[in-house]
This record gives structure tokens, sequence and C-alpha cells, in this order.
């Protein structure tokens, strides 16, 4: 059976329904105007961020406005599909426009701050404890179920996939995968140009794996705990508001959460990767085979 075809993005869409219109009935989302106008930096341009500028934020109206070329109105689609999915720790989307090639994200602004600022002020027993948050969180992600009698790797509403290890491959389009053997040839493929030549290592990553809605980039800059001022006396918990970003999501091999999150560690987040990251995802057994892939796959 062949795939069906993904029906095209429109280019501007306001979900009328959302929470950000029940708070704000004589509120309308910004203009890019105004967003570019929020995010006015002394000595610097929009442009020279790159793909990706800082956000806008609009306090007073709980939101946060997403932007740039690196922008995309995928994420927008899956921000909307997790919510109907019951999936409320990821920001609720208000709406997206574009703008030449300027995409404009308006989501919910989550209250706190990355787990990354607050990781070395936790105790033993407050990092234990938003490892059990978060691995609560991430087995609702992957219960969540690929509604397709035509299953594919790939974005939400099968968009091609946005994971910037397979981006880093000169030369190779976004794209849909058909199979979880499909993508596995394209990842373990040593060149682009001869789909022929086979990698020594390809048996080293199975097929018969399971394809699960993936975030696809779990690391500390993503994860949104609440701020110091908001913890309990007893103990000062903090707790997880929400994990954001989710540019990268999917659906992708079982294994590819856990690779791609320990990819991401730096240097000095060892602890991370060590002793908490296992208790929020399975550890595969594939991950040495994954990780020596993704080294050598921009080359």
């Amino acid at each position: 059976m062949s795939a069906p075809t993904p029906s095209p993005s429109p280019i501007c869409y306001v979900f009328e329904k959302s929470t950000f219109f029940q708070n704000n009935p004589h509120a309308c989302l910004p203009t890019p105007a105004e967003v570019r106008a929020q995010c006015k930096f002394p000595g610097a341009s929009i442009e020279s961020f790159g793909l990706y500028p800082p956000p806008a934020r609009f306090p007073h109206l709980g939101l946060l406005v997403k932007f740039g070329h690196g922008a995309s109105v995928t994420e927008g689609e899956c921000l909307a599909f997790l919510r109907r999915q019951g999936i409320t720790f990821a920001p609720e989307i208000y709406g997206w426009t574009t703008e030449g090639d300027v995409v404009y994200l308006y989501m919910e602004l989550i209250p706190g701050v990355t787990l990354s600022q607050r990781w070395d002020w936790l105790s033993a027993s407050q990092k234990e404890a938003i490892a059990l948050e978060l691995n609560e969180m991430m087995g609702k992600v992957r219960c969540v179920h690929l509604d397709s009698s035509t299953p594919y790797i790939g974005s939400v509403g099968r968009r091609p996939l946005q994971d910037r290890i397979l981006e880093q491959r000169r030369g190779a389009p976004l794209m849909t995968f058909d199979s979880v053997t499909a993508l596995h040839d394209f990842f373990m493929r040593p060149t682009l140009f001869d789909p022929t030549v086979q990698h020594p290592h390809r048996g080293d990553l199975p097929d018969d794996v399971e394809i699960q809605l993936t975030h696809g980039d779990l690391h500390l800059g993503n994860i949104i705990v609440s701020a110091p001022s908001w913890w309990t006396k007893e103990g000062l918990v903090p707790h997880v508001m929400a994990i954001v970003d989710w540019h990268q999501a999917g659906w992708m091999p079982s294994y590819w959460e856990y690779c791609k999150a320990l990819w991401t560690v730096s240097p000095d987040r060892e602890e991370w990767a060590t002793a908490y990251l296992p208790k929020i995802i399975d550890c595969p057994a594939v991950v040495g085979a994954w990780l020596q892939r993704a080294a050598e796959f921009a080359v």
C-alpha cells in the first residue's frame, strides 16, 4: 500500500478556542512587526542571531513567540497534536503565521527556569524527584500510538523529519521513511551517491524495533522546572513545569529518544547522563553503535 500524501500546511492558522483567547478575550496575537520590536537587543539585529533568534516574551499575555528562519510550522502542528492527545506538559500552541521564509509560532509562556540553570543547585533527592516526574511524562509520550495503517518514520502529520543528526548529512533533503529499515539503510549508508554500498556495521542496528513518538532533543535546557521562589518549604522540592522545543519531534525507532538525549549531553553534565537519564528512559542495547555512527554521519 502506498503511503498517503500529507496535506499542505496552512501558512497562517489561529486556534480560536485556545486558552489564550479564553484568558484574553479582547486580545489579538502580536503581528510579526510587534514580535520583532519586542526582541530588540542593543547593538545586535535579529538577523545576527542566525536561524534561531531568542524568542519574544509577552508576560502580560502569557505568550511566547518562537520565530526565525529555523522555526517551522511542523513544530506548531506537533504541539497541536500533543494537546489533542492529552499531553499537557508541552506548551499549548495558539497559532502561527509566516512572513517570507520566517515562521512565527505563538505558544504558551511556561513559568519557571530551565533545569540547566538549576541543576548545580539541586540536591540528590531533588534530582531523583525530577527524574521520576520526567519518567512519567516520557512514558505518556511513548503511549501515544501512531494512528496509521501505513507506519512511517517522520514528523507528526507525515511531515519530513527535522532531526538535526540526520540534517548533518550534506546534500540530503529532509524526508520521511516508510519503515525502520529504510531509515537504518539511510543512516548507515557510507555515501549518499551509491545506495548499493553497505556500511560494515549495518547489522548493529536491528530493524525489528517499535516506532514511537519521540521528542528528539531531551536535554536540560529544554526542561522547565519551577523557579526557586515557588518551591515548597518542605524540602524545597522543584517540579517539572514543561518539556519544550518539540522542533525535532516525530515518529522514530524506540531507541532514538535515549540515544539523542545522550548525544546532547555536554561534558560538564556527565552526572545527568550516567545517573539520571537511564531513570527517565530505558538505555537501549544499540546505544554504542548509534553513537559511533552519529559521530561519523556528518562526514
